[in-house]
């Protein structure tokens, strides 16, 4: 796997300065960039291209926040896909989302508008919950920014590293799964596709 911190020489931080990293990020594309190979030997030209390549991915991955902590966990052998489930606390909402959106989907003589009036506060409860896991998750990026020194080899992950991590994938996976009930949400209020996908 690449380590796109790596590539760009950078720390593995979650919060990353732009302008820090747009300046890394052309720097190093000035120094790699094909056409300074061009006269010279062939070889050398396919080489600067790869890692020209290389830096473009770096840099697209690492500008975007929730692509650049993904692209951390997984550094660490933490996958937000693979952690992917129902969370307990929102089983309820769950039933109670696709319980609305089938009568919706069904609703006759007006009966859509009520329905329509009883989602909207659970659309409301799941933005509520979203935001309280941002801030759950800003707490421990940062905790994992100003207090870990940042090792490399997944191995050497303290107990505490690996806590931060293995609690920021889960909030990441239920943020995901809020995110998608509330798409659905949304889809149902306008009139659009119901289905739950995740």
């Amino acid at each position: 796997m690449k380590d796109f911190f790596a590539t760009l020489g950078i720390k593995r931080t979650f919060a990353v300065e732009s302008a820090a990293l747009e300046r890394r990020f052309h720097l190093l594309q000035r120094d790699a960039h094909p056409d300074r190979f061009a006269a010279q030997h062939p070889d050398l030209g396919e080489s600067a291209l790869e890692r020209s390549s290389d830096i473009n991915e770096a840099y697209r991955i690492l500008r975007d926040p929730m692509q650049r902590t993904k692209h951390l966990l997984s550094l660490y052998g933490f996958s937000v896909e693979q952690a992917k489930k129902v969370p307990a606390a929102l089983l309820e909402t769950v039933m109670n989302v696709q319980e609305k959106i089938a009568e919706l989907e069904f609703a006759v003589n007006g009966k859509s508008e009520v329905v329509k009036d009883e989602m909207r506060p659970l659309a409301e409860e799941l933005r509520t919950k979203r935001t309280t896991l941002d801030l759950d998750l800003n707490q421990l990026r940062d905790e994992w920014d100003v207090k870990i020194c940042h090792v490399v080899d997944p191995d050497t992950l303290s107990d505490a590293e690996r806590s931060i991590l293995a609690r920021i994938t889960a909030f990441l996976a239920e943020r995901a799964y809020i995110t998608t009930l509330l798409a659905s949400i949304e889809a149902a209020l306008k009139g659009e596709s119901h289905i739950l996908k995740h």
